[in-house]
Formats: structure tokens, C-alpha cells, sequence
């Protein structure tokens, strides 16, 4: 076939989109041929494989690109190279026998990954469909250049031959014909049953959190090759692309998907160190040739610990992280289709093209952005870990804060009683004791109306200069110690939308400590509270100590972002937690908090906005 007298100048890559789809109609002969891993352990392989019913004089069919057509090698044998395992399907009259195997690449990763020589009954061995496969599978990115990145991304898929002629769509970008986007992305919790021979099952039990390795279309290469014979019962659709979705067709998915699952559970075992059981003899199975590799590959030494580097055990048993894995899953792949979608435009009518490529763009930025916030999410995550096991530890100390006020109360009436002829050492003990007396009864007061029954108990309006004096006696020590002069400025009667009390304390609390600490000695710090102009609150807490640069300032709301660095003997060294909690409290109440520019006299100002919760307008 020749193309002459073409209308325009095609692109290098026009040229490419053109012969790597001209040259998809046949199985890449990479697939076709042996792999080059094969060797005289091997129980039982396809060998080679010939996807067509060819007669002795038939000379075959090849495509051989010439000219300007001729853009370079396909990169099949690259993509192969960077497998991890490989599965072939026999699927005749007689059974339907599996073979799982890892590549060199995976017993580098893991020296002890096993072989496995699968056997089931065929579903329908009257109708078939009767067929051979050969999958290659891989974990991770595709690591080299971009054009194979760009040449996986185009090829990856489980696609379909008959008589060696391609069948779309089956394998396409957009085609999930087995599932696998699908369960990969809802992360199932088990795979269906796979009715093995018993023998076959003993080899290769079931995995705990197997289906928690399913990968989606992209991870694998591979061609299910059906002939004419074996196919008859699969009925084309009327415009020749794909089959009709009846009883053999789903016969035909089933038992690939079999031997993919099958794949995933072998991977699984040999990620998860699993030890198989001893093989049975070749005498309880229907045949003999079908048994694990007694002499796997030579391993390579174990890492100390005997764990795969690369997977944490934990991370894959988490709910959390396979929700936020899902999350990340879902977002990437939002990307990678408005990649496509924008690829797509070439020869669309401009306008048409222009405003399509607008909206893309849209769509993309706003991807991005909830990505970066699935980012925050991660830190917030760690950060809550530490806040919860403190706030355990913390919820049992009210109990040990009113036992030691209860103590400090019996050692000051004991003071009392003593005799005055001992007034020398009565009176600096009894200011002791009250001090002490005072400082627990505030931290009990506090502990209360942070971890009290009330505290999460009811949403409900509060007058903010109740909860600013909660705050504020919980500080007094540290205030007077100071010296630090505090002004309240809140309007009378003003009340904040309906919020947990204990989250209007420490969100006060929050702020007035790092007021205190910026204040230093002398200084000052300034409360103001009024309606806002939407009908919520705003209020802020303002300190005449170091500014804060206002186009750095959202740093300071990051995890572990601590503005102090030397440790305060009253109030400790910050960790970097009581802007992000403040933020991540007041965001769930549609409100914001940010550093803004502080009154005259003051240097660094944070300020609070509560917006009035829908219908209390």
C-alpha cells in the first residue's frame, strides 16, 4: 500500500499516531515469541505462539513500514524488559491451564517469588471459547524516556486477536473490558472464586488483602489470541467492533480474568513473604506435568529484615491510606484523560478547538488544586496521629488535675492550722499552696470545657467574651509573670454562629498563646470581637511583639511550622500544631483565619471570620 499525493505535510507525530496504528492490527512479535527467560525448569509454556490457521502454502501476512513510514523500531522489547511477572492462558476442550511466572526483573526484587502450573475445568467445553494468552505485568511507573512512556501509555491493555487481526476495542486507552480500572479503583475486597483443581489451589492459597495488589489496565501488555475454530461461538456486533456481551463472551472474560487474579495472587504471596505448602504429588492431579518449580531461581540475599523495601506492610492494610491511594488514583487519572481530551484537538475545527482546550484547561487547573489539597491532607493525617493518641493521654488527665487540686487544697488547710510562732515558714507556704491551688483549678476549669460531656455534646451560639475569659485565666500566670498588658475590646451580646464549645476554646486558646509568647515581656496584646457584615463573627487577637511578613504568613498554618524555637518555662516550646487545629476547625465552618494587617501599636494581628450557618441569616 502506498500513500501518495497527500493534501498536507504530516507531523513527526502524525506520522508516528499513523504507523503505530496501522502496525497494531498484529500482535507485536515480542508477544508471539517465547520469552527470553524461558528455560528447561519451565513445567509447562506456550512456546511459541501462532495466532492465525495458516496451510503449508500460506505465505502469512506482515507489515513492513518503508520511506518516510519507516519511524524507528517499536519499543516492545524495552516495555518487556521492565515486567515483573508473566502469565499465559491455555484454554482448551480438556481444562484451561495457567502458567505464573516472574521475570528477572522480579526475583531481583524478590529472590524467593515462585512459579506456579495452575489447572481448572473449562466452563464450557462444548462451546469453548477455546484460546492461548500471553500477559506481561509490571508495578510502578515506566522508568526511561518519554517516548516510552508515550509508547506505554499507547500499547498498554489486554487486547484481543482473532487470527491474529486486531479486535478493538478491546485493550484501547478508554476500554476496561475486565474490570480492572474498576476494581482498582473501589479496591475490592476479594476477587470472585476461582474453582482450581484441589491441588491447584493448595499450591497457591488465597492471599490476605490479595486484591488490595489489583492494578489497572496500564500496568499490563498482552494479547488473548483467538482462531477462527476456537472462536466460532463469539459473535461479532454488527459493525465488527467487539463481540456481543452474551454467555461465551463472558466465558471468555471470566477465564481471563481467572488467570489475571490468579497473576495478582502470586504477586501477593511474593510481596507478603507467604510460604505455599509442599507440593502434592503429580499423581493427585488430573496432569502430571502441572506442579510448582521444585528448584526456583537462585536467590539473591534478602534485605536484613526480610521485607520488600518498597512496600509497607502497614500502608496496605490501612482504610486510610487506601482511601487516600484512591483519592490520588482517581485525580491522576482526571489528568491523564484531559491530557488525552486535549491531544485529541488536532484537526478541529479551530473555534471549536479553542474553546474545548479553554474549558480543559479549567478543568485541569482545578484538578491540581485538589491535588495539592490531597497533599495537605497527608500532613494533616500525620498530624492528626500525634493530636489523637495525646488527646487520649489528655482526656484522662482531668481525673489526675482534680485529684492533685484536691491534694494542693488539703496541704493549704493543713498550712493554716499551723501555729503563728512558725510564721516564717507558714506564710511562704500557704502563697504556695494557693498559687498551686489557683493554677489547678484553672487547668481544671479548662480541661473541662475542652473535654467535658458538654463540650461535643451541642452546637450552640456562645458569647465570645465568655470563652476569651476561659482562655485568658487559663494564661493568667503566664500574663502576670509578663507583665503583658491585655485589652478586650468584644461588643456586648455578640455571639458566634452555632459551634462545639470545646472548638471555641481552643481555637482562643490557640491564638492568645501565641500572642502571649509574641508579646514577650511588657507587652501587649489586644482582643476584639464584632458581627461581620454577612451576619456571622469576626474577631481578632492582635500582640505588639515581632511582625509577621503578611506574604509569608500561610506557612505559620503548615504542620509543625513553629514560630518559637527556645523553650518557654511556662508555656513550652511550640510545635508548630495551634495554627494548623485553629484552621482546620474553622474550615469546617466555611470560615477563615489568616494573618492581616494589625491596628497601630501592634505587629502581628490573626483574625477569625464565622460566617452565619445557612437559614440563621
Amino acid at each position: 500500500m502506498r500513500l501518495r499525493r497527500v493534501r498536507g505535510k504530516w507531523t513527526p507525530k502524525k506520522l508516528v499516531d499513523f504507523v503505530q496504528e496501522v502496525a497494531s492490527c498484529l500482535p507485536p512479535t515480542q508477544l508471539l515469541d517465547p520469552p527470553s527467560f524461558d528455560g528447561q525448569d519451565s513445567q509447562w509454556t506456550l512456546g511459541a505462539i501462532k495466532p492465525w490457521t495458516q496451510r503449508p502454502d500460506d505465505p502469512g501476512f506482515k507489515i513492513k513500514m518503508e520511506g518516510e513510514l519507516n519511524v524507528g523500531e517499536p519499543l516492545w522489547v524495552q516495555l518487556i524488559d521492565r515486567s515483573h511477572w508473566l502469565l499465559e492462558i491455555d484454554a482448551q476442550t480438556d481444562g484451561v491451564r495457567f502458567a505464573i511466572r516472574p521475570t528477572p526483573n522480579e526475583l531481583k526484587r524478590h529472590p524467593s517469588a515462585q512459579s506456579y502450573y495452575l489447572r481448572r475445568d473449562h466452563p464450557d467445553p462444548e462451546k469453548g471459547p477455546f484460546f492461548t494468552a500471553r500477559i506481561y505485568s509490571r508495578e510502578g511507573p515506566v522508568l526511561g524516556s518519554r517516548l516510552l512512556s508515550d509508547f506505554a501509555d499507547r500499547h498498554s491493555g489486554i487486547r484481543m486477536y482473532m487470527e491474529g487481526f486486531r479486535v478493538v476495542p478491546y485493550g484501547d486507552q478508554h476500554d476496561d473490558w475486565l474490570g480492572l480500572n474498576r476494581d482498582y479503583v473501589r479496591r475490592v475486597r476479594g476477587f470472585t472464586q476461582i474453582p482450581l483443581d484441589d491441588w491447584s489451589t493448595d499450591l497457591l492459597p488465597e492471599v490476605e488483602q490479595e486484591s488490595f495488589k489489583i492494578r489497572g489496565n496500564r500496568q499490563y501488555i498482552g494479547g488473548v489470541f483467538l482462531s477462527a475454530a476456537g472462536g466460532a461461538a463469539l459473535r461479532p456486533v454488527v459493525n465488527r467492533e467487539g463481540f456481543l456481551q452474551d454467555e461465551v463472551f463472558e466465558t471468555l472474560r471470566l477465564l481471563v480474568r481467572n488467570g489475571v487474579d490468579l497473576l495478582i495472587r502470586a504477586q501477593a504471596a511474593a510481596t507478603e513473604g507467604v510460604r505455599n505448602q509442599q507440593i502434592p504429588s503429580a499423581e493427585s492431579g488430573d496432569d502430571a506435568g502441572f506442579k510448582s518449580d521444585p528448584n526456583p531461581s537462585p536467590s539473591i540475599a534478602d534485605p536484613a529484615d526480610g521485607t520488600d523495601p518498597g512496600v509497607d506492610p502497614e500502608e496496605e492494610d490501612s482504610p486510610s491510606v487506601v482511601s487516600r491511594r484512591k483519592l490520588k488514583f482517581s485525580l491522576t487519572k482526571a489528568e491523564y484523560e484531559l491530557t488525552q481530551v486535549r491531544g485529541s484537538l488536532h484537526g478541529v475545527d479551530r473555534s471549536i478547538a479553542d474553546n474545548v482546550a479553554r474549558q480543559v484547561d479549567e478543568a485541569a487547573a482545578a484538578v491540581s488544586a485538589a491535588k495539592e489539597s490531597a497533599e495537605r491532607e497527608e500532613s494533616d493525617y500525620a498530624m492528626l496521629q500525634v493530636l489523637a493518641g495525646v488527646g487520649l493521654q489528655f482526656a484522662a488527665f482531668v481525673h489526675e488535675v482534680n485529684g492533685l487540686l484536691s491534694q494542693a487544697q488539703q496541704v493549704r488547710t493543713l498550712a493554716d492550722a499551723l501555729p503563728a510562732t512558725a510564721s516564717d515558714l507558714v506564710k511562704p507556704l500557704r502563697l504556695s499552696s494557693d498559687a498551686l491551688c489557683q493554677s489547678l483549678a484553672r487547668q481544671a476549669s479548662y480541661l473541662t470545657e475542652v473535654v467535658g460531656p458538654d463540650a461535643r455534646r451541642r452546637r450552640r451560639r456562645i458569647a465570645l467574651p465568655e470563652t476569651a475569659q476561659t482562655s485568658l485565666q487559663l494564661l493568667d500566670s503566664a500574663i502576670k509573670q509578663r507583665g503583658i498588658e491585655v485589652i478586650k475590646n468584644l461588643e456586648p451580646g455578640v455571639k458566634t454562629p452555632p459551634i462545639f464549645p470545646a472548638e471555641l476554646t481552643i481555637i482562643f486558646t490557640n491564638l492568645l498563646t501565641n500572642a502571649v509568647k509574641a508579646a514577650g515581656e511588657g507587652g501587649k496584646i489586644m482582643i476584639t470581637g464584632k458581627p461581620s457584615a454577612d451576619g456571622g463573627v469576626e474577631f481578632r487577637v492582635e500582640n505588639s511583639g515581632t511582625s509577621v511578613d503578611l506574604a509569608q504568613s500561610e506557612k505559620w498554618f503548615r504542620p509543625f511550622e513553629s514560630t518559637t524555637t527556645e523553650v518557654d518555662v511556662l508555656l513550652g516550646q511550640g510545635m508548630g500544631l495551634g495554627l494548623p487545629i485553629t484552621r482546620r476547625i474553622v474550615s469546617e465552618y466555611s470560615g477563615r483565619v489568616r494573618f492581616v494587617a494589625p491596628s497601630s501599636g501592634y505587629a502581628t494581628a490573626v483574625q477569625v471570620n464565622l460566617p452565619p450557618r445557612k437559614g440563621n441569616r
